[in-house]
Parts: C-alpha cells; structure tokens; sequence
C-alpha cells in the first residue's frame, strides 16, 4: 500500500487501513494494519490481526536541500510496531509511505 503526504500531513495523525483476502490454510497475513506517527519525524504500522510480518517503508524529502532518502522500518511480528523515521535536521519529512506484509 502507498499513500502519498502532503509536508503539512506529515505533522499530524495519519491513518491508512489495508483489505487483505481472507486467509488460507497454507497462507496468512497480517490483518487490521493501520499507521500512526512514530518520533517527531516518521511514521509506523501496527497489525493487530492474522498472522505474519509487517515493515514500513519511508519516502523521505527535504524541501530545503531537494535531497530525497528512504527510510525502512524493521521486519515486526503481528502486535509490534515497525516505525521509522526521516532525518531530524531542517526541511526533512515524509513524502510517502507504504509496508509490506507477509505470511
């Protein structure tokens, strides 16, 4: 899932909901996944359902200096969150974000 962020989004609450197929017997995934600021400059995916992993990953852009780097999270289990965060000197924040989930 991308979303894309606007500079004045990346200061306040961002929420995204992913619809995941049922699972199967021999495949899950995690289920009921939604983001939410983490630290002053980055953002994090929490999965409160199913089964497997979940990482998110970080556009990051500074309107300064027009550098752009990403950023990921670590790989979490279903009920831990996987945050990460844009450099916190001048003009960097999220540009767009998105996670990955597996089974």
């Amino acid at each position: 899932m991308r979303r894309r962020l606007g500079r004045l989004l990346a200061m306040t609450a961002v929420g995204a909901t992913l619809a995941v197929a049922p699972a199967t017997h021999a495949y899950a995934t995690p289920t009921n996944c939604s983001t939410d600021l983490y630290a002053p400059n980055g953002l994090s995916v929490l999965c409160t359902g199913g089964t497997g992993t979940v990482q998110i990953h970080i556009d990051c852009y500074n309107d300064i200096t027009l550098q752009e780097t990403m950023r990921n999270g670590p790989i979490s289990p279903v009920g831990v969150k996987s945050g990460a965060s844009c450099p916190y000197t001048a003009g960097w924040g999220p540009q767009e974000y998105w996670y990955t989930l597996s089974g």
